[in-house]
């Protein structure tokens, strides 16, 4: 794509766009003009504050002129309206104005942007994408006839397929109808057998009816012995209870008579028991009057005990000490008499040597 077709395909692009902004601030003009007051909390001390001004000449002109349809407010309609194409990004101040459009002031937006984007895809393509869609049309278009074509194809064989379709039907309904025919023949034959069937069905019918009234009259019977027997039994029972009923008073007045003898008996008990209690305290207060002293003599005793068995011990180291220097007083004897002996024995050998060696010097 060369640059000069960019630039007029930006430039055509831009005159659309720049329409649809214009077509924007258009469509909710008239609101504007109709809420002055909201329009000037938005705009007031932005850049686009001088259009407050032309609005409110414009509402005091129209107020105050009688003919409506002056040249004059014209021109200040003019002038507002050529304000606001010029200054178009003061959409970005009215977001949720947009939103109260009416449905055919949406759909005239919508086209307009429609036709931009048509002409976008449009100017997009270049001759050689045109000629590469129209020999895909061409080819599409033999395709369609090649279709066609089988279409008829299709058509002809389904066709000879109906004919063929409709032999078979004829041949079914000549099998469905002898099959008829035989349903009815079985159809005739079942209900025959059925009939025979009930015949038999009834009379055993009978013969069990016959059967159950015997077997009833049976029944009967035996429920009248059964009644008999029962009202026997039920007789035979009272006569039991009575004979229960009186041996139970009997051992009621033996139960009370053994409670009554019992009660005297413990009563008896009771006051051996009080008795006895009577004599423990006195045994008690004997036994603790007792145990004063015994315990007074056992502490004496225990002394007593004490001084014996130190007394005991004393002689008995004494006896032991005494023991210990006469065993060693023993001892010392033995050791100093066989040291005596020892002695001796050596100064007789000493002697005897002493006499050998003078006579050994007396020789020589």
């Amino acid at each position: 794509m060369s640059a000069e077709r960019t630039v007029q395909m930006n430039s055509v692009l831009t005159i659309l766009s720049d329409s649809i902004e214009k077509l924007k601030i258009s469509l909710i003009l008239p609101r504007l003009l109709e809420r002055p007051c909201i329009l000037r909390k938005v705009l007031d001390n932005t850049k686009y504050s001088h259009c407050l001004k032309l609005i409110e000449d414009y509402i005091n002109e129209r107020q105050d002129s009688k003919d409506e349809t002056s040249s004059y407010l014209d021109y200040r309609l003019i002038k507002i309206i050529d304000f606001f194409h010029i200054n178009t990004n003061i959409l970005e101040l009215l977001p949720g104005w947009m939103d109260e459009l009416d449905d055919n002031d949406v759909s005239l937006l919508k086209a307009f942007k429609l036709l931009r984007w048509i002409t976008e895809q449009r100017l997009n393509k270049s001759a050689v994408e045109e000629l590469k869609k129209e020999k895909k049309i061409h080819e599409i278009f033999h395709e369609n006839e090649k279709f066609k074509k089988n279409i008829e194809e299709f058509k002809h064989q389904l066709k000879s397929q109906r004919i063929n379709l409709r032999w078979k039907l004829a041949a079914k309904e000549s099998v469905i109808k002898s099959h008829e025919q035989n349903m009815a023949l079985k159809k005739a034959l079942n209900d025959q057998r059925i009939k025979e069937e009930m015949a038999k069905t009834s009379r055993s019918v009978r013969h069990i009816y016959t059967a159950s009234v015997a077997r009833r009259r049976e029944l009967e019977e035996e429920l009248r012995m059964t009644k008999v027997n029962y009202e026997k039994l039920v007789n035979d029972n009272i006569r039991q209870e009575k004979n229960a009923r009186a041996e139970k008073n009997k051992l009621l007045l033996q139960l009370e008579a053994l409670i009554k003898k019992f009660d005297q008996s413990i009563g008896d008990k009771m006051r051996e028991k009080i008795v006895l209690e009577e004599e423990y305290a006195k045994q008690k207060k004997i036994f603790d009057e007792f145990m004063i002293i015994f315990r007074e003599k056992e502490a004496e005793y225990e002394v007593a005990v004490v001084q014996k068995e130190q007394e005991e011990r004393e002689q008995q180291e004494k006896k032991l000490a005494f023991f210990i220097m006469n065993r060693a007083a023993r001892i010392i004897q033995r050791f100093y008499r066989k040291y005596r002996k020892a002695k001796k024995r050596l100064e007789k050998q000493l002697q005897k040597r002493g006499k050998g060696a003078a006579r050994r010097k007396g020789k020589k």
